[in-house]
C-alpha cells in the first residue's frame, strides 16, 4: 500500500473495489485527493467511484482492447527509448 503514496497514476481491472476490498476504497479516495489519476477496467457502476470518475459507457469486452493499447504504448515507448539510448552509445 505505500505505492499508493508515491504514484501519479492507479490502474485496476476486473475489481468492485466496494464489494470486494472496501478498505481499498480509502486509499484510492485519499489518492484522488492527492491529484492522483485512477483508470479502471469495470463494467459495473461503483459508488465509491462515482464521486471522482467521469463515469464511461460499458462496452463489453473493451478491457481488453484498451489493456492492449496500454501495452502497445508501453512497448513502444522502451522500444524508443532502447533506440534512443543505442544511438547515444555509438
Amino acid at each position: 500500500m505505500s505505492d499508493f503514496e508515491n504514484t501519479d497514476c492507479v490502474f485496476y481491472t476486473a475489481q468492485n473495489v466496494e464489494t470486494s476490498s472496501p478498505r481499498l476504497v480509502h486509499d484510492l479516495q485519499d489518492a484522488v485527493n492527492r491529484g492522483v489519476k485512477i483508470l479502471t477496467f469495470n463494467l459495473l457502476r461503483e459508488r465509491a467511484l462515482e464521486r471522482f470518475v467521469n463515469p464511461q459507457v460499458a462496452r463489453p469486452g473493451g478491457d481488453i482492447a484498451a489493456l492492449c493499447g496500454v501495452c502497445k504504448a508501453l512497448i513502444e515507448a522502451d522500444d524508443a527509448r532502447n533506440v534512443s539510448a543505442e544511438a547515444h552509445m555509438t
